[in-house]
């Protein structure tokens, strides 16, 4: 085998795995790394990719070579390391290089945290109170009324004579000191009247119009409207009831 894994328990959740590559593995990675370096080296008188490995050596040294190899084929033997060794790591491990020589065994150790084992106590004999609620009328009926309303459609009425709770699809635009403003207008909008989607006021004023009906709204607005041109003055809205 090309690896060697062994595995010892340092702590509750810690485990460290002792890893031996193959000296011919090792040679392959080391192999790689000059040509790395080769494609991206400047040196003088050679092209990238073909510089030889005393070149290389000579320039970057022997030692620059192996460090470029570890960084490369560490994780891919620690990875398979771990496969080997059936631990499920849950951070990132410290490494410690034992040895590391071209054509002799590369030889490293993994310190890493792995899954906590839990030990359940029995629970068949565990027994649980539980008190059954109690529901009353009122609960029942506002859980009725909530399925009622999502539920519902809407049929055009006419002739009714709009009230509080029903919903009524209107025209408005609405002005300060005789200039429109923004959010003051709006084509198509559908408001249930109580239910404060447009101010209680504006909607209060919407009971007892019907389609067809043009209504002049005048409101004061609220003083601590972030739009200082609006707040805490006089508003009027021509409002068409559809």
């Amino acid at each position: 085998m090309s690896i060697k894994t062994s595995s010892k328990k340092l702590k509750e959740n810690q485990v460290e795995l002792s890893v031996e590559v193959s000296g011919e593995k090792f040679k392959e990675a080391v192999a790689n790394s000059y040509k790395e370096i080769s494609k991206k080296a400047k040196i003088p008188g050679f092209r990238a990719g073909k510089i030889p490995a005393k070149v290389i050596e000579s320039n970057y040294g022997k030692d620059y070579v192996i460090q470029q190899a570890l960084e490369k084929s560490i994780p891919v033997f620690y990875s398979q390391a771990v496969h080997e060794s059936g631990i499920q790591p849950i951070d990132t491990p410290q490494i410690e290089v034992v040895s590391a020589e071209e054509g002799k065994e590369l030889k490293f150790k993994a310190q890493v945290q792995v899954e906590p084992k839990a030990e359940l106590p029995s629970y068949k004999d565990i027994k649980v109170e539980f008190e059954k609620p109690k529901v009353g009328q009122e609960e029942i009926k506002g859980q009725l009324d909530m399925v009622r309303n999502r539920f519902a459609e809407l049929n055009p009425a006419p002739n009714k004579v709009a009230d509080e709770g029903d919903h009524v699809m209107i025209n408005f635009d609405g002005t300060v000191d005789g200039k429109a403003f923004e959010g003051g207008s709006a084509q198509n909008f559908m408001v249930e009247i109580g239910s404060k989607t447009l101010m209680p006021e504006f909607e209060k004023q919407l009971v007892g119009s019907k389609a067809g009906d043009i209504k002049n709204i005048v409101l004061q607005m609220p003083p601590q409207l972030p739009n200082e041109e609006i707040a805490g003055k006089t508003a009027n809205f021509k409002v068409l009831v559809k």
